[in-house]
């Protein structure tokens, strides 16, 4: 995989998830990589800024938070089919993400680059509510 360029996203509000965004920004830019980062959260939405200030094609999304910010990542990055790496910093729940504990960032970059990772597919459903008004009319 090539690191050209990346974003990395942070869970709005956490300094751990916002200090380890700044970490990976560092090493990735010490490998001639161009970096984008910012928060992601309720009322913080990166992708539109990321996906229209982007010079090349984004390479990797690294996504630090909980569930709901790789949720988040998945919705805005799936139809540009940008590949999401999602390490579970500050987040509550860490089903979808994967443990902070195992990411030792430096060996992270080292696999990418060397193509040494699996890429795991995953189904995104897409589901709408619709509610039905009846109205009664009196003779």
């Amino acid at each position: 995989m090539q690191l050209n360029q990346v974003i990395i996203i942070h869970k709005a509000g956490d300094p751990l998830s916002r200090s380890w965004a700044e970490k990976c920004a560092r090493q990735l830019e010490t490998l001639g990589c161009h970096v984008l980062l910012g928060p992601s959260g309720a009322s913080d939405n990166p992708y539109p800024v990321f996906l229209a200030s982007a010079t090349q094609p984004i390479d990797l999304a690294i996504v630090l938070g909980g569930d709901g910010t790789a949720l988040s990542a998945a919705r805005n990055l799936a139809a540009d089919k940008i590949p999401i790496l999602a390490v579970n910093v500050g987040g509550h729940l860490g089903f979808l993400t994967e443990s902070s504990e195992d990411f030792n960032t430096e060996t992270v970059w080292e696999r990418l680059l060397e193509d040494r990772f699996a890429v795991q597919r995953r189904m995104m459903l897409q589901a709408r509510v619709l509610r039905a008004i009846a109205l009664i009319r009196n003779p």
